[in-house]
């Protein structure tokens, strides 16, 4: 049998009768799933359950890739290309995607501005654009996007970029200190 809620104190709101074991928190309903909020005792981490079945931490990660440019890369591209890709499989009923895209470049052609975005699943979700005067001299640049609600599955996460005239630049290896690009993707519940 499940603790049940025994009243409060102060501004505390006590759940259980003080022994050791894992303790709910419960929504009673007519034919319906039980949902409910557990402590558990073992792992000391709250954890949900949407549908009474299905249990899941509370606000935490799941998982964390991150891919980086490891190759000097060009692109004298007008259009959108990939720069960076990550495939990230769920497994929560419904997460969140923290999304989180790094980049310093250059361009070959003064005046020019080199454009980066973040798509999930094909749709353009943010992006930035640096401006890039005199040629070749680095710029740097962020991205950051949290998509909520999203469905258990296969999911593509792209860095994208393009210029609006000249060579654009991300190199690594050529200038370690200057150049770089890095996409995040973390799952959260």
């Amino acid at each position: 049998m499940r603790d049940r809620i025994i009243g409060t104190t102060n501004n505390t709101f006590a759940i259980g009768d003080g022994s050791n074991g894992d303790k709910y928190l419960q929504a009673e309903l007519a034919n319906a799933p039980l949902p409910y909020l557990r402590y558990n005792d073992t792992t000391k981490l709250w954890e949900k359950s949407d549908d009474g079945t299905v249990v899941l931490p509370m606000g935490r990660v799941r998982q964390h890739i991150v891919a980086d440019v490891v190759a000097n890369t060009t692109t004298t591209s007008t259009t959108f290309v990939t720069l960076l890709s990550i495939s990230i499989t769920t497994t929560a009923p419904t997460c969140s995607l923290w999304v989180q895209a790094a980049f310093a470049c250059s361009n070959a052609t003064t005046n020019t501005t080199n454009y980066f975005r973040i798509t999930i699943n094909g749709t353009a979700r943010r992006g930035a654009g640096e401006r890039i005067s005199p040629a070749n001299q680095p710029r740097s640049g962020a991205v950051s996007f949290l998509l909520t609600g999203v469905a258990a599955g296969t999911h593509t996460v792209l860095l994208e970029w393009r210029v609006s005239a000249g060579t654009g630049s991300v190199r690594p290896i050529l200038r370690p200190d200057e150049e770089s690009a890095s996409l995040s993707v973390m799952e959260m519940v």
